[in-house]
């Protein structure tokens, strides 16, 4: 898991396999003028999901994990909190989806039980496969102090293929 503002991608950009380039290019070009809502292909089986959304508050959030692709998740604009763990002997509540990449894992309390990151505007993070994630998580329901952007989120998911 890496979690960094968009201006030192580059200084990441050695240790990062070939293909974070087109993506974070991506990023670069629609971060000003993003595009509409949706699934966008990119190169060498990489595309990117738009989306727009309310974060979420705790109940009944889960972990996800992804087995064949690398998220790349861009914050354009607002600002979510995101939970991370390596895999852990907690509950599989949906099991893994070849089709979708995607399994969930419940775990009762995410704020005792795993690290978290506030993903801002500007901001991105990283999560290989066995990097459990919980995104989308509202800001002021971790920390009802938060004092930073609230409302609605528009986010890039950049899929990289392993």
């Amino acid at each position: 898991m890496i979690c960094d503002n968009l201006s030192s991608w580059k200084s990441l950009k050695a240790t990062l396999p070939a293909p974070f380039a087109a993506g974070f290019a991506w990023i670069e070009k629609n971060k000003d003028k993003p595009p509409a809502d949706g699934s966008y292909p990119l190169e060498k089986g990489m595309r990117v999901i738009v989306q727009t959304y309310d974060p979420k508050d705790l109940k009944g959030a889960q972990f996800e994990n992804h087995r064949k692709f690398i998220d790349i998740q861009y914050i354009v604009q607002g600002a979510e909190f995101i939970f991370w763990t390596k895999p852990r002997k907690i509950p599989q509540v949906q099991a893994y989806s070849d089709e979708k990449d995607i399994e969930f894992f419940e775990m009762k309390d995410p704020v005792a039980n795993s690290a978290g990151l506030l993903v801002e505007q500007g901001m991105f993070a990283i999560f290989w496969p066995s990097d459990w994630h919980m995104p989308c998580m509202n800001p002021t329901a971790v920390n009802a102090a938060y004092a930073g952007p609230k409302g609605k989120v528009k986010k890039f998911v950049v899929k990289v293929p392993i």
